[in-house]
Order: structure tokens, then C-alpha cells, then sequence
């Protein structure tokens, strides 16, 4: 077997010597042998006797990488993806040098090796910037090394130093590390960043345990965090908003189940009788199982379950106007919260009354969409449409807020929310529906069909001043 070498002079000319064996069948072993001052390395492959040598430019002096493709009947060698000049010298932070500029070497024809001898003319290309040239982009990167990068997230203040690091220069401009600024910004918020969470549901039949409780955490998106990275040059201050990520639940058998539901609300400033009966309410309405295609009654799990709790004394409206003490004051805040997750799941919504006074306790996270029930007259009922069980988790934080979560191994349908309409500023909701100075309104749409959810509190959005105060409700 006989070899093709290939070789570049310093004289800057590359000669093509080959040479073919007998057998047409036979494939050839080549070496390619790359000179360039004392550097010397050698790289062989193997081809057929009609070989190409594209047009580019030799990467890294001599350490060019081969591609052996299918041309019909015939291999065809050439140069895969060499296409860089000469690099320009660019201005290093980390060791305050010019890095030096590097010459190449640029094929500037192409030929089929076909005869016994081929010359391929090559153009020495050299790095066409100076230190002087550098040194007048520096100038533009001193201004901002004193200024301080500002991140506003969810109202709270953060504050970073710019770093010379970020900065490249070249003859032509300032240049931005985008990946060292990502980086650098992730660490300044890395109380933000997603954590790999995981919960395990085990089924027990008519109730569920779970290993650790189910809690949201705040997370900023890498989006955000590069988009502020190419815009520091142009703009100093930065807001950017935190969305809320929920941990991986898995059951027993490693199946991934979907929180399909999820519902809140913030009882901060109740007497401690209600803030009680709030709290055994959770747990009363915890690890609750919703069979496939059946019906989750609110009342029915309290005149079951909940009939022997010893409730507290706290306030109630009734005759829809007046206030008065009852035992379980204040349950209501959990039919709220358990609605919410209802109607954010998309489930289909069997029985539900507002509040016939507004209640302060249910305007954060859904105004307008609160629940009251009463024992015997009031029930809140929702269906569950699936094949699969629904898992309903109900908790309390340190903070006075309760949390509900409905979790499936089901997919919940495309649902969409829009509220709410306040009846004395709207007046009209989107769909056409018109609201009276006491109406509060909600449009969920699922499938392309819409439903209204309209609540009327008696005496406006307010607690009339003749009565208690909304604190002791």
C-alpha cells in the first residue's frame, strides 16, 4: 500500500503528491502530514482514489478533522467545518494582558486531486489589530466598572457590581460575556432558583399520606436572567417578576401525578376563635380521596367526619345581613379555599353561593370567589369528571394563609381565567354580561366554552359600617 502526503511548506505552497495501488477495490492509506515551523503532526485515514479538498481555512495550524462521505459510488474526502481566520487579539481582565494575535492559513482555491501533482496557492492571514486599537474600546468599559447592576424582584432590592470580567474588546467593539453575567446574576439570586423537589403519595384507599407537606417555592427563569445579561450596557436597573414552581409528586409506583388545582387565601387579622376553626378545618378536609366520576360535598364530609370536633365560638352572618356567634365561625374559609382549587382546576362546579356580605378574608388571591356553606342549607359541590381518584391536601402556614391542592395522575383540561370585573368600575365583562354596582365577576373558559361565575354582596364590596367590623367576621 502506498501514501499521499500532503504537506505545508513555509514557503507558503501545499504540494498534493499521490499515488494509486493496483486493486480498484483497495482502499488507500493516506497520511497527511501538516509542517509549520518545528510543529510536525501526521493524521491518517482512509479513502478512495477520488478525493476533494473544499475551500477554508486550516483550524488551529495543522489539526484539521476529515469527514468520509457517500457520493454515489465513489468516497469523497474533504475538510469538515475549517472556517476560521486568524483570530484577533483581544484584551484579557484576568491577567490585564493583550492576548496576542495568531496567525492562519486560508486555502484560496479548490481542487480534485486528479492528477499526479496538484498545487494549491495559500494566503497567510494575520490579526490586523493593535494594542492602541484595544486600548481606545478600554475606555468605554472604565465607565461602567464603578456602577452597580439593579434587579427589582417582587419589590425587593438587589444589588450587583459590574466586573471587568464581562467585558471583551476588540478593534471593532465591546463585547459582552453573556454566560459569566448569567452565571454571576444566578448567584446574586440564587434563593430563586429551581430546586429539584419531590413529594411521595402513598394510597391508602379512602385516605392518602404523603412524606413531606406539598409547598410552593419562587423561582426567577433563566429568560430573565439572560435578557438582563444583554441589556446591562444599556440599562441599569431591572425588574423581573417570580413565578411559583410546585414539587414533583410521585406515587408508590413511581408514577408522576399533576396538581390540577390549586386554591389560597390569607386570614390575617382574625380573633383567635376563628383562626381555630380554621385550622381544624384543614385538617378535617386533609388527605381527602374524590373518587373517579363522583362528587365532592363539602357537607357531607363535615356531618360525617367533622360532627364530633369541638368548633370554637366565632362570628356568622346570617339572615343574610346580620352577624352573630356560632360554633365554626370562620369554616367558611376553607370552603373558600377548597373552591378555588375547584374552579382553577376546571372541575365542573355542582353547587356554590357567595358571601352575602363581602368579607375582607377572601379578597387576595380571588375576589369575588368566595364559598359559604351553612350546615343542613348551604353546600359547596364539585364533580370530578375523570377517570382517575382526585387527592385533595389542605394545610395552613406560620403566615395565616391556607393552601389546597388537588392532584390527580389526570390531565386537567386547557382552562382559562379572567377576573375579576367589579360591577361599579367594569360594568360589562368581556363575554357581555352586565354587572350591578354589588357584583364582582369571573369568566372561566374550558374547551372554548365559558361559564359565569357572578357574586352579589348586599351592601356593596364592604361590610356596612353599622355592623362589626370584617376583622371579626
Amino acid at each position: 500500500m502506498k501514501k499521499t502526503i500532503i504537506a505545508i511548506g513555509i514557503l507558503g505552497c501545499l504540494v498534493v503528491n499521490r499515488t494509486y495501488a493496483n486493486s480498484e477495490n483497495q482502499n488507500l492509506k493516506k497520511a497527511l502530514t501538516f509542517a509549520y515551523k518545528d510543529n510536525i503532526q501526521t493524521i491518517e485515514f482512509e479513502t478512495n482514489q477520488v478525493q476533494k479538498i473544499d475551500q477554508g481555512i486550516l483550524k488551529n495550524y495543522f489539526k484539521p478533522k476529515y469527514q468520509i462521505s457517500q457520493n454515489g459510488k465513489k468516497e469523497i474526502y474533504q475538510t469538515y467545518k475549517i472556517k476560521e481566520t486568524a483570530r484577533n487579539a483581544i484584551y484579557d481582565y484576568n491577567s490585564d494582558k493583550i492576548i496576542p494575535s495568531r496567525k492562519g492559513f486560508k486555502i484560496n482555491n479548490e481542487v480534485y486531486l486528479n492528477d499526479e501533482v496538484n498545487k494549491l496557492d495559500i494566503a497567510i492571514q494575520t490579526a490586523d489589530i493593535t494594542d492602541n486599537d484595544i486600548n481606545k474600546n478600554l475606555e468605554t468599559i472604565e465607565t461602567y466598572l464603578n456602577k452597580t447592576l439593579k434587579i427589582k424582584i417582587d419589590n425587593k432590592d438587589y444589588k450587583i457590581k459590574y466586573k471587568k470580567q464581562w467585558f471583551k474588546v476588540n478593534q471593532e467593539k465591546v463585547s459582552l460575556n453573556i454566560k459569566l453575567i448569567s452565571q454571576d446574576i444566578q448567584r446574586a439570586l440564587s434563593q430563586y432558583a429551581e430546586k429539584s423537589k419531590h413529594v411521595r403519595l402513598t394510597d391508602l384507599g379512602d385516605r392518602f399520606e404523603i412524606d413531606k407537606q406539598i409547598k410552593a417555592y419562587k423561582t426567577v427563569s433563566y429568560t430573565d436572567i439572560q435578557n438582563i445579561a444583554y441589556n446591562i450596557i444599556n440599562q441599569e436597573e431591572h425588574k423581573i417578576h417570580t413565578t411559583n414552581k410546585f414539587p414533583i409528586i410521585r406515587n408508590t409506583k413511581n408514577e408522576t401525578l399533576n396538581i390540577i388545582g390549586y386554591g389560597r387565601s390569607d386570614f390575617n387579622g382574625s380573633v383567635v376563635n376563628r383562626i381555630g376553626n380554621i385550622k381544624m378545618g384543614a385538617k378535617l378536609y386533609n388527605k381527602i380521596v374524590i373518587e373517579p366520576n363522583s362528587e365532592f360535598s363539602y357537607n357531607k364530609i363535615m356531618q360525617t367526619k367533622g360532627r364530633n370536633i369541638p368548633w370554637l365560638n366565632a362570628h356568622i352572618i346570617v339572615n343574610g345581613k346580620d352577624l352573630k356567634l356560632a360554633p365554626g365561625g370562620g369554616l367558611c374559609q376553607t370552603s373558600t379555599t377548597i373552591f378555588r382549587s375547584a374552579f382553577n382546576a376546571g372541575l365542573p362546579i355542582i353547587k356554590w353561593k357567595n358571601h352575602s356580605l363581602y368579607v375582607r378574608y377572601y379578597t387576595m388571591y380571588g375576589d369575588g370567589l368566595d364559598s359559604t356553606i351553612f350546615p343542613g342549607k348551604q353546600d359547596m359541590k364539585f364533580q370530578n369528571p375523570y377517570n382517575e381518584k382526585i387527592y385533595l391536601s389542605s394545610y395552613v402556614d406560620a403566615n395565616n394563609n391556607m393552601h389546597t391542592f388537588l392532584i390527580s395522575k389526570a390531565q386537567k383540561e386547557k382552562i382559562t381565567a379572567e377576573g375579576p370585573f367589579y360591577g361599579r368600575e367594569t360594568k360589562v365583562m368581556p363575554n357581555g354580561r352586565t354587572l350591578g354596582r354589588s357584583q364582582i365577576g369571573w369568566l372561566r373558559t374550558i374547551n372554548n366554552k365559558t361559564e359565569e361565575f357572578v357574586s352579589t354582596y348586599n351592601g356593596g364590596y364592604h361590610i356596612p359600617k353599622d355592623k362589626l367590623k370584617a376583622s371579626q367576621i
